[in-house]
């Protein structure tokens, strides 16, 4: 064999491993795009079993809601405040229709809020601020869990916006 032949051989050779490499790599990266996002962690299609959302303004009080389903066609939707002009009278648990979770499930997809799962941040430095925490249970055993102290997740404000009005809603049903 020339010395020519041996050289062309060794290229294709390297050649070959390169592109193998490259084409696994490729693949790792599709495969860690879509871990990320896009993928069964980031969805939700089971029904909402349980809700419970809740944010404080420091010295300003707290708010929480908790909404549980008893069955196909009823839920339970707690009320409370606290705070210095805390009225225990205005605090409540009532009886509603379950189909309110179906459109709360609605307000999660569009608002993206499982992309959530898992904040868990807080600024420690600031003794009079706000704070959050979200829980969220699905009958397929999934869970969407997050909180934060004077740190929010990304479209925090357009969500909890979209959030109060709705359970403010629910207030009046």
């Amino acid at each position: 064999m020339t010395k020519h032949k041996k050289k062309t051989i060794i290229t294709v050779i390297v050649a070959a491993f390169v592109f193998f490499i490259g084409l696994v790599v490729a693949v790792l990266i599709i495969n860690s795009n879509n871990s990320n996002g896009g993928s069964d962690d980031d969805v939700r299609n089971g029904n909402i079993t349980s809700f419970s959302f809740s944010r404080g303004y420091g010295l300003g009080g707290a708010v929480g809601y908790t909404i549980a389903r008893k069955d196909n066609n009823k839920a339970s939707l707690k009320y409370e405040y606290f705070g210095f002009n805390s009225d225990e009278d205005s605090n409540f648990e009532k009886d509603i229709d379950a189909e309110y979770l179906d459109e709360l499930a609605d307000i999660i997809k569009e608002e993206n809020i499982v992309k959530w799962d898992g904040f868990d941040k807080s600024d420690d430095g600031v003794l009079d601020g706000s704070g959050f925490s979200l829980k969220i249970k699905y009958d397929d055993g999934k869970e969407i869990n997050a909180h934060g102290y004077m740190k929010f997740p990304d479209n925090y404000n357009e969500a909890e916006n979209r959030l109060d009005a709705f359970l403010e809603k629910l207030k009046d049903v």
